[in-house]
């Protein structure tokens, strides 16, 4: 991974495009010694956005998954007497219908 500094990335900002572009890897901007920022390639930027998206809907599932859970056990008059085990049939996928 290329470390630059932002002093000698304004001097040298088109060779470390350049890196960056073809070597597919980022680049860390340093200031003081600490890093502030990344310069990727667009295409891994695409990647990394997708994915993230893609994590956000798997988020949304579980979520709305919680809240039926939730639901069904307000129906039922309240806490479930062993929650723990809802909690490893829900994580490996069983259904309590």
């Amino acid at each position: 991974m290329l470390m630059t500094s932002v002093t000698d990335l304004r001097r040298n900002i088109k060779s470390v495009l350049e890196q960056v572009i073809a070597e597919k890897t980022p680049a860390v901007i340093l200031q003081r010694s600490k890093p502030v920022a990344y310069i990727v390639d667009a295409e891994s930027f695409h990647s990394m956005q997708s994915t993230f998206e893609y994590s956000l809907s798997d988020a949304d599932a579980v979520l709305k998954q919680i809240d039926v859970v939730r639901d069904k056990i307000a129906k039922e008059g309240g806490i479930q007497p062993d929650s723990v085990r809802l909690i490893r049939d829900l994580r490996s996928g069983k259904r309590r219908d």
